[in-house]
């Protein structure tokens, strides 16, 4: 039996999306990495450019039932509202700790 690779996207573009991706893509063969979205389109640009992979918006990634993984490389202030979307919104997310900055989050 082959196993199909999850479609996976990244949300945040920043220093440390290089060494995830690299490992993502070079590691993972279980992981079909489609897409990148960061609030700065010229970093997401330049990801995308570099491992020829697209530009998506966070609604195009919430709506695309294909995706089924969304590894969140934000800054720690916004992984409670971005994970919260994600979850709702059905999608398994991996994302570095803090979780959330606040017990009520």
């Amino acid at each position: 039996m082959k196993i199909q690779p999850v479609k996976t996207a990244v949300l945040g573009c920043g220093v440390i999306s290089d060494a995830y991706l690299t490992t993502m893509i070079n590691k993972f063969k279980i992981l079909d990495v489609v897409g990148f979205c960061d609030r700065n389109p010229g970093k997401a640009d330049a990801m995308a450019q570099k491992y020829g992979i697209k530009v998506l918006t966070m609604e195009e990634i919430l709506a695309e039932p294909s995706i089924e993984i969304v590894v969140n490389l934000t800054t720690p202030a916004a992984h409670y509202p971005v994970i919260k979307q994600l979850l709702e919104a059905g999608k398994h997310v991996f994302c570095e700790k803090p979780l959330c900055l606040t017990e009520e989050e």
